[in-house]
């Protein structure tokens, strides 16, 4: 992965290539930011630039024995530590899947975590970073560099490290051997253990430029510029999510109708409604996978910001295409001052017992039904 291939964050790419000028590595550092915007596409950049063998004032060479290795993340001196699956008959370590993530990874720059559960058979559960995993990245990262000036830990979703995995890992992130260099990316850092934070360089990777987007998408995707303005705009800056409105192959299409239907069937009270409230889980309980249903209440989250932004009246910060605009302009006297914050509440606490493993079926039931109790009708 070269910073070229890399849309947007011309600010980041820079401060990183500086570092690696003037010899200002840390040792461990902290990408944070959603999978669409770049997390992982950044660190490994950084990482091939400072093995690079030729390096250029921006980038690395692409060329040398080095980057040819990297982009095919078969470098020895680089590691990855991802969420995986639980084994029948012994704990997971990413080291079991390193066939299917180069082959994943490799065919895509932007790599998501619901994607990677698919590839790995993974959809009706969580992916785990276990004491296991610790143990396996304690013991790779042991020697010297094998060939590169850099040995490479990359540990993607590194939020999703178990406590006991997190504490053992402690004394390596603090002090790991010399001219090792520990790369975590996560999506937030909301419940990861502040003595990590404390002991990592933090990187904040924002939403892409929107203008720059949409100029990537109207040369990539042979787009007039206008239509991939409005696409890099709904996506807020995430390519994933812009793709997929490109593509029309986004789960938020299904997402949407869901949310709607939940929204409908909620602002009812007789006991029909009730029962449709329970049909209603069921089948999101049938159709979906866990990392999905978790998607599916980070999308609720957004959708309830933007019908608030629209009873607001701040639609210069909606980002709905024009048929969710016009549902949401209808729906948006019920999501008001009075309830916004506990339907919010509600879909964050529902998205993060799903994270934690929680009985999906209970958590999407109580949701409905409080939901039911939340929405309003505007005096």
């Amino acid at each position: 992965m070269q910073f070229l291939h890399i849309v947007g964050h011309d600010g980041i790419k820079q401060r990183l290539v500086q570092s690696a000028q003037q010899g200002r590595v840390s040792h461990a550092q902290l990408f944070c930011g959603a999978d669409g915007y770049g997390t992982l596409a950044l660190a490994l950049a950084y990482a091939q630039y400072l093995n690079c063998e030729q390096p250029s004032a921006t980038d690395s060479c692409g060329l040398c024995p080095s980057c040819k290795k990297y982009q095919t993340l078969q470098h020895p001196d680089l590691h990855f530590s991802l969420p995986v699956a639980w084994s029948k008959s012994k704990p997971p370590v990413s080291n079991d899947f390193m066939k299917e993530w180069r082959e994943f990874a490799t065919n895509n720059n932007y790599p998501t975590l619901p994607q990677w559960y698919e590839a790995i058979g993974l959809e009706n559960k969580a992916g785990i970073v276990n004491v296991a995993e610790a143990e396996a990245i304690i013991g790779q990262l042991a020697y010297k560099a094998y060939e590169g000036k850099f040995k490479v830990q990359v540990l993607w979703h590194a939020e999703n490290m178990n406590t006991q995995a997190a504490n053992k890992l402690l004394k390596l992130i603090e002090e790991p051997s010399e001219k090792t260099l520990l790369l975590l990316v996560v999506e937030s850092t909301d419940g990861m253990l502040k003595t990590i934070l404390s002991r990592t360089q933090q990187i904040a990777v924002p939403p892409i430029d929107r203008a720059v987007l949409a100029q990537h998408l109207a040369a990539q995707q042979g787009l007039p510029l206008e239509t991939a303005t409005e696409y890099a705009r709904m996506a807020n800056g995430n390519y994933v999510e812009a793709l997929n409105w490109v593509q029309q192959s986004d789960d938020n299409a299904d997402f949407y109708q869901c949310f709607v239907q939940l929204m409908r069937l909620a602002y009812g009270n007789s006991s029909d409604n009730v029962l449709a409230l329970l049909e209603w889980s069921n089948k999101m309980y049938n159709d979906f996978g866990r990392e999905q249903l978790r998607q599916f209440f980070v999308y609720a989250l957004r959708l309830t910001r933007e019908v608030f932004a629209i009873h607001e009246n701040a639609h210069d910060a909606v980002y709905l295409n024009t048929e969710q605009k016009e549902w949401g302009t209808k729906f948006s006297p019920f999501v008001n001052e009075s309830n916004v914050a506990a339907i919010y509440r509600e879909f964050d606490l529902a998205g993060r017992q799903i994270s934690a493993n929680g009985n999906a079926r209970i958590i999407l039931i109580t949701t409905a039904l409080t939901l039911m109790k939340l929405i309003k009708q505007k005096v």
